[in-house]
């Protein structure tokens, strides 16, 4: 299980941009849904989601599999914003595609 602390260091970029409690919410988000997929790896694997083209905020879900990282993931940010949900379950089907070490590289402010 990874901790918000092992997953966010000082000196990484925010998720958000926005600070304070809706950073923290993405971020809560983000480690709720890390955790998911490290406990279900096989289920991991195929995730799929839909969204419109040029339109941010909706995220849809296209198998049970999304549906049940929905469900963990939005109960992590309570009263979240289809944006926050879009940004975060981004940020960890990439964490699932790479690594967690990679993804705390790529976020680290240059």
């Amino acid at each position: 299980m990874i901790t918000k602390e092992q997953l966010f260091k000082p000196n990484q970029r925010e998720v958000s941009g926005f600070g304070g409690s809706y950073e923290n919410g993405c971020r809560d988000m983000i480690v709720a849904g890390v955790n998911w997929c490290i406990d279900n790896p096989e289920k991991a694997k195929h995730l799929s989601y839909g969204k419109l083209t040029n339109v941010y905020g909706i995220c849809v879900p296209n198998n049970e599999y999304a549906e049940e990282l929905d469900k963990i993931v939005t109960k992590a940010a309570d009263g979240c914003t289809g944006a926050m949900h879009q940004a975060c379950i981004a940020h960890i089907l990439w964490i699932s595609a790479h690594s967690i070490d990679e993804y705390i590289k790529e976020m680290i402010e240059n």
